[in-house]
């Protein structure tokens, strides 16, 4: 049984990334922070958080691609500091996907903290990019988690999931912003 907040995760989760069945062909997990290229190769890690390990995004696609890497990294740190600054400045006050930043601050401003709580993206898909527009297709998974209270009990132990959504973004000078997220199941 989940607790409200356990809920409030899991309903947030659902608006930003549609539970799915995700197949790999590798018996090695990626490693959280890297992504798999867009092919059919799941196996090969082409995203590093080092920016001088990768040119500079030079098409909408690439900086699409770049963007969602830098949102779910920073959603990965937003669960280790409880700090929701980076996540929120990633994407708009309307997106569904603000609603998990509401209870990580909620959960850090008393005290409390998300143990292990991480997205380990296998998948992203842009697509259907027009002008200053597209949509990035988004697979990840949620491995089993903890919500510790601030009094140290445990408020939610979860066993994760796969997630599926479809993020809406926009260009905002250099910038490309989450607008909104679609579940896709």
């Amino acid at each position: 049984m989940l607790g409200s907040t356990g809920a409030l995760f899991r309903s947030c989760l659902l608006a930003c990334c549609l539970l799915t069945v995700v197949t790999s062909c590798s018996d090695e997990p990626t490693p959280p922070g890297t992504l798999p290229p867009d092919t059919a190769s799941p196996t090969t890690s082409s995203a590093s958080s080092a920016p001088s390990s990768s040119p500079k995004p030079t098409t909408p696609e690439e900086e699409i691609r770049a963007a969602m890497v830098a949102y779910f990294e920073a959603a990965n740190e937003m669960f280790r500091t409880g700090d929701v600054r980076e996540l929120r400045s990633l994407s708009t006050d309307g997106c569904p996907c603000r609603k998990i930043t509401r209870s990580v601050e909620r959960i850090a401003l008393e005290g409390g903290r998300y143990n292990g709580t991480r997205y380990d993206v296998k998948k992203i898909r842009v697509h259907d990019i027009e002008g200053e527009t597209g949509l990035a297709e988004v697979i990840a998974v949620v491995p089993p988690y903890r919500v510790i209270g601030g009094d140290g009990s445990i408020v939610e132990d979860s066993p994760g999931g796969r997630l599926h959504t479809d993020f809406s973004l926009f260009r905002e000078g250099e910038k490309w912003i989450v607008g909104n997220a679609l579940n896709l199941e």
